[in-house]
Order: C-alpha cells, then sequence, then structure tokens
C-alpha cells in the first residue's frame, strides 16, 4: 500500500474532498465526526495558531481506500486527529475492505517515513477503525509500539424498529411519564410544535439552542460551551455544513411561539448522536427536556431508521433513563520505538483521572452522575 503526505489543507480540499465523502459514505464505521462537513469546518476554525495540516492518503493500486485527517504541533513533534477537543469520536478513516491494512501502513508509516511523530488519537470510536484495529496490529509491525487507555464512558441505547418496541424497553414510570409530559404541555400551552431544523430555520434555530444552553448553564454560575463568540461561530458553521450534508438534526420544542428547547444531534448511518442540548431553565417544572428528547429519539426511530441512538462522552444519569448502557472511548498512543510513548501514557492516565474527577465533582455538586435514575 502506497502512503501521501498531504500538509497544504486548500489543495488537499480541492483534490480530495470527494474521496473523502465517498470512503465516508461507505464506512459503517465512520460517525458524524468523521464527516468531511464536520473536519472542514472544524479546520476552517481551529486551524492554524501553532496547528499544522498533516493528512495521509493510502493508495491500493488506483484507488483511494484510506485518509487520516491529521493536525501536528511543531514542536511537541505529535500528531492528533481534526476535531480534537471537540469530537467525541475520533478516527482515522478507511474503506471497509481495507481498514486493517491501513492502520497496519499507518503503523508502517511512524515506524518509518513518520518516525519523528508519535500519534495522540484521545477518543478512540468504540468499534472504530483505529480501535478495532491498532492494538492487533502492532505485533505485524515490529519498530512500532502502541498503548491503549479505557476512556470515558459513552453511553448508547439500542433501538429497535418501532417507537413502541422502545417505550415497551424502559421502566413503568419513565414510560408513563413520556405520555404525561407531553400531554401537560399541551394543557398548558395553546401552541406545541416540534420541529428539526431546515434551510429556512437554521439561523434562527442555531441562535435559540445558542441562548438556551447559555440560560441553563448560567442558571448554574457555569460558563457553558458558547460563552465566548469563537465558539458560536465555530458551531454555527459546523451546523450549515452538516445541514448541508444530510447529518443535522437540530430538535426544537416551540410553546406558544418562543423556542423553549433545542437538542444539538447528529444522524449518520444508523445511529444518531446527541451532542448538545439547550432549555429553559424556568420552565424545568414542565420536563421539556425529557418531552424533546423523547421526540428526538422517535424521530430517529421512525424517521431515519436509526438503531442506535448515542448519548456520547459522560455518565450523566438521565441518559440511563433512557435505556442507555455504557461502551467506552480509548485513548491510542503510537509511535516508533523510542518516541516516548509509554511517558506519554503516564501522562494520559493521570490527565484522563484528573479530568474524570473534575467531572465526578461538578456531577456531586449539581447532579447528574451514575445510573440511579429519577424522572425529572
Amino acid at each position: 500500500m502506497d502512503i501521501r503526505t498531504l500538509t497544504d489543507f486548500d489543495h488537499f480540499a480541492a483534490a480530495h474532498q470527494s474521496d473523502v465523502r465517498r470512503l465516508v459514505a461507505s464506512s459503517p464505521r465512520a460517525s458524524a465526526f468523521q464527516t468531511w462537513e464536520w473536519n472542514a469546518a472544524w479546520w476552517r476554525h481551529r486551524g492554524g495558531r501553532g496547528r499544522r495540516f498533516l493528512a495521509l492518503q493510502f493508495t491500493e493500486g488506483a484507488g483511494n481506500v484510506g485518509y487520516a485527517l491529521l493536525w501536528r504541533d511543531p514542536l511537541t513533534k505529535e500528531l492528533q486527529p481534526l476535531g480534537e477537543g471537540d469530537a467525541d469520536y475520533l478516527d482515522i478513516i478507511a474503506h471497509p475492505e481495507h481498514e486493517q491494512a491501513v492502520v497496519h501502513a499507518l503503523l508502517t508509516w511512524l515506524a518509518g517515513d513518520g518516525r519523528s511523530f508519535r500519534l495522540d488519537v484521545k477518543q478512540a470510536r468504540p468499534g472504530g477503525v483505529l480501535a478495532t484495529h491498532l492494538s492487533a496490529a502492532q505485533t505485524s509491525v515490529g519498530d512500532a509500539t502502541v498503548a491503549s487507555i479505557t476512556g470515558e464512558a459513552c453511553p448508547s441505547a439500542s433501538l429497535p424498529s418501532t417507537w413502541d418496541e422502545y417505550t415497551r424497553s424502559l421502566g413503568k414510570k419513565r414510560r408513563a411519564n413520556i405520555g404525561y409530559y407531553e400531554r401537560n404541555l399541551q394543557k398548558h400551552f395553546k401552541a406545541v410544535v416540534f420541529a428539526v431544523a431546515n434551510t429556512e430555520t437554521i439561523a434562527e434555530d442555531t441562535e435559540a439552542f445558542f441562548a438556551l444552553h447559555q440560560r441553563r448553564w448560567n442558571a448554574r454560575w457555569l460558563p457553558g460551551a458558547f460563552a465566548h463568540a469563537s465558539a458560536r461561530r465555530f458551531h454555527y458553521d459546523m451546523a450549515q455544513s452538516l445541514l448541508a450534508g444530510g447529518f443535522l438534526r437540530l430538535h426544537t420544542l416551540t410553546l406558544d411561539g418562543r423556542t423553549e428547547a433545542t437538542l444539538y444531534c447528529f444522524h449518520k448511518g444508523d445511529t444518531t448522536y446527541y451532542y448538545l442540548g439547550g432549555f429553559e431553565p424556568e420552565l424545568a417544572r414542565f420536563s421539556i427536556g425529557s418531552v424533546l428528547t423523547a421526540r428526538a429519539i422517535r424521530y430517529a426511530i421512525e424517521v431515519d431508521g436509526a438503531k442506535a441512538f448515542d448519548f456520547l462522552r459522560g455518565n450523566e444519569s438521565y441518559k440511563y433513563a433512557w435505556g442507555a448502557v455504557d461502551v467506552h472511548n480509548t485513548h491510542l498512543i503510537a509511535g516508533r520505538r523510542g518516541i516516548g510513548v509509554p511517558m506519554a501514557t503516564l501522562t494520559a492516565r493521570a490527565t484522563l483521572a484528573m479530568e474524570l474527577g473534575l467531572k465526578q465533582g461538578m456531577h456531586a455538586r449539581f447532579g447528574g452522575a451514575g445510573k440511579k435514575t429519577k424522572d425529572t
């Protein structure tokens, strides 16, 4: 297998965008975070500032069979996938029939032409190309070494083919409350409207999402994800790009003409991903978050034919009330022997422990961690 290194993003986009799209579409392992739309928008907003673009193109015969879309730190010589820090799942892209060969070629490159670099993938997707093949491949590449660390829980709910089947799988109280909460809204509001953002509403819906997310977190004296204008610009662009590509599912709940709840979701293949939400805190007594989550799951089943509703990183208790079970990301570090993989692994373990400790502290203060749940 031939490997080519590409370092100019604009030239890469012009020459390889269509092949990236084709491979992502062909791969059941590729999530919404591996789409061209996500990665291109991420680089537009997060590239530069000490990050240097580096893509590996994997070719077999006359065709491109894989890509690793990466950025490098010129000081540490560390390579990380595009999306680091914002994407819940990181991975490379490979045609299903060439996954193992692409991973083998990646390790060969790290042990050879890329020997000055160390690959650090903090959120390797469960069941993804790297998480599936990287550890197995290391035994066949003599000078490459791979370390893996079990990462954060990513609760995901399996979905049957009908909404009724799904609700029967839930606890009795949750099942009853789904109907009660929605009837209660109909009782107290004249107009209850559920919608999914489209090209005509995307700008207004995105702004409502930002505002509601911030109101929810500011009520807890926390900054929220969109405190800075740069974050809002990034996700506004991201939402537009994902909508154009058919991957965005931005759900809204409007009560008497005011948008009061939003769910920022993505869909790719047979999975819907719940990324972030925003809810009017003054309407908490109506459980509008639960109402809209139920609608989003129903949409995933009935419209998208989804087989999974992935709540992504974090063990907040509400996720388990919807039938989610834990799977875990993997932190993967790879490079030639002597490049510092063991030390990087020790540092990564300590960092993960600290991050999880901080999250548990926040959950203890504000509620939300663990599998014991109640309907709210």
